[in-house]
């Protein structure tokens, strides 16, 4: 029986109480037994901390204090984490039951394998789904005639080829999914689709997904 590689993955958040619980209920529920899970609050003043203070025994580590942005606060916690997989999961958003293990599953079937994504479905501010988003197999041969075809929430990448494109860019307020990715399977990153569906992807009014769309 072939050990089950540990899993980092780290939570941004920023004033997402509304959302926050069901967020964190929805990694937890995946019952992954080697889950580094990482919270990384920037200094929220909605009563964020007490909810994950709730969770903490849960934690591999958590905290709350500024930081200087959604990217800044994902740098802090890939650099504590240990995993032979890392990935992240906005306050925001929900991973779908069996998420990681079907992510495990394609890990263990591709070990060569470098960026592990799914589909998605797009969920409203009560957690109804919208619509259902299918990602092609082949996001390397989209990407390269100018369309970005990786869904962010549920995905996961080796630490090796997040590092050797340098992590993400913590000047990006935007995008930065979309960068860190594109630069990884630019560089020869093999990319490995999972045709399930694996998160949900919160369309919500304080999201910079919704209210500052222009500026993507």
């Amino acid at each position: 029986m072939k050990m089950q590689p540990k899993n980092t993955l780290v939570m941004p958040s920023f004033n997402q109480a509304a959302f926050l619980e069901e967020a964190i209920c929805s990694v937890l529920a995946q019952n992954y037994p080697r889950l580094e899970f990482i919270l990384i609050d920037g200094g929220s003043s909605d009563g964020s901390a007490g909810i994950i203070q709730q969770y903490a025994s849960h934690l591999h580590y958590w905290h709350s204090r500024p930081d200087a942005g959604q990217a800044d606060a994902l740098q802090q916690g890939f650099a504590m984490g240990s995993g032979e997989l890392m990935g992240w999961l906005n306050s925001d958003d929900v991973l779908l039951p069996g998420a990681i293990e079907r992510i495990v599953q394609a890990y263990h079937a591709n070990p060569n394998g470098g960026l592990f994504a799914g589909n998605l479905v797009w969920i409203d501010q009560q957690g109804k789904i919208v619509r259902c988003k299918r990602h092609p197999s082949q996001a390397p041969l989209f990407i390269r005639h100018g369309v970005f075809a990786v869904a962010q929430p549920g995905s996961f990448f080796t630490p090796q080829d997040y590092a050797s494109v340098g992590g993400l860019n913590v000047s990006l307020r935007y995008v930065m999914d979309a960068d860190l990715y594109i630069r990884m399977l630019a560089q020869g990153t093999r990319y490995i689709h999972v045709d399930a569906w694996l998160s949900g992807f919160r369309l919500q009014h304080a999201s910079k997904t919704v209210s500052e769309s222009a500026q993507f």
